[in-house]
């Protein structure tokens, strides 16, 4: 996995301002050529869900049409909230018409923190 030194800092900005509980990480397949606007896309997404969470996205190194999304969020229902608002979901929607498959998915359990 390619890891951009930007969105490295953006996830450890993120984690230090909200306690995050809940987490899903997804390998990706986005359709050819298509992965820069797939990531531009889910940046603009993150503007707009504020401070609740989040979603990090890493080039596959070894498929250049696959992203590793890793979010992370204060809660589900937290996330639920802000995928619903109708900017978001307008974002989603550019983003499914992107998306050829999700190869791999997995809930991420966050530890709690004293």
């Amino acid at each position: 996995v390619a890891v951009p030194s930007h969105a490295l800092r953006a996830m450890e900005s993120l984690m230090e301002e909200v306690i995050l509980e809940y987490g899903l990480i997804r390998q990706i397949i986005v359709q050819p050529d298509m992965r820069g606007a797939y990531v531009q896309l889910v940046r603009q997404m993150n503007e707009l869900v504020g401070q609740v969470g989040g979603t990090t996205d890493l080039e596959d190194a070894a498929n250049e049409n696959a992203v590793w999304s890793i979010e992370f969020w204060a809660s589900k229902s937290s996330r639920d909230e802000a995928l619903a608002r109708d900017t978001v979901a307008a974002l989603i929607e550019k983003l499914q018409g992107l998306i050829l498959e999700v190869a791999t998915e997995g809930q991420i359990q966050l530890p709690k923190l004293d």
